[in-house]
């Protein structure tokens, strides 16, 4: 016992000062850098796509270009576990389901920071029940990168002259499009909208055009 107490004390004061001096006890964990490279405990990891909207006259001239990130809602989150996950389950669809389609709004005041918004949310208040959706039948895909579009709006055609778009949704493909609702892709009122975002306003008179494309990167750094 006496040649033991001294290693007891020893040890003893050793994990002592590790405590001290780093706080650490044996029931917390260590902390690691977050996927976003910060070494800061936010852990809050989202999955976000781009979208590049180009506002032209009607001679073709363009009038701005807004580059924006957004951050895919709930509903979109759900449908990439459903596809990925759940083979044969509920919420796993067939290819022709798959997110294709850019549908744009008119909502006043237009929010995009509600990630529980869904594609019957998107289309109660879009302010349109004209052609307002557009479907990529082709929806291109490269180094875990997919794109959807350009697709061109037209004021006139797909939405009234001098319509006032403020926000944009992202749907699933329709095999009809132009098309009225988001939710009204696949026909029974139960489509699911996959992102949305906010633009600076974009005022559509007759024969002007906005060209839309939504590009989401899930390329990891090291690929």
């Amino acid at each position: 016992m006496k040649l033991l107490l001294p290693a007891i004390l020893a040890s003893g004061v050793f994990a002592i000062a590790l405590i001290f001096l780093t706080g650490f006890t044996s029931n917390q964990a260590i902390e690691v850098a977050t996927e976003d490279g910060n070494n800061d405990g936010n852990t809050d990891f989202q999955i976000g796509g781009t979208f590049t909207v180009v506002h032209f006259d009607k001679d073709g001239k363009e009038l701005s270009r807004q580059v924006i990130h957004n951050r895919v809602v709930d509903q979109g989150e759900d449908f990439i576990i459903d596809q990925s996950f759940k083979e044969g389950s509920a919420g796993e669809t067939v290819d022709a389901d798959q997110m294709a389609s850019i549908c744009v709004s008119a909502e006043v005041g237009f929010v995009d920071t509600s990630e529980t918004k869904t594609a019957a949310n998107f289309d109660s208040s879009d302010g349109l029940s004209s052609t307002n959706c557009i479907s990529d039948s082709s929806v291109t895909q490269s180094s875990q990168t997919a794109v959807i579009g350009a697709e061109t709006f037209t004021g006139g055609t797909h939405v009234p002259n001098d319509t006032v778009i403020t926000g944009i949704g992202i749907c699933q493909g329709s095999g009809s499009t132009p098309f009225a609702n988001c939710a009204d892709a696949q026909g029974g009122s139960s489509g699911v909208m996959f992102a949305q975002v906010n633009i600076a306003d974009v005022t559509l008179a007759a024969s002007e055009t906005v060209q839309i494309t939504y590009t989401l990167d899930i390329s990891s750094s090291g690929s």
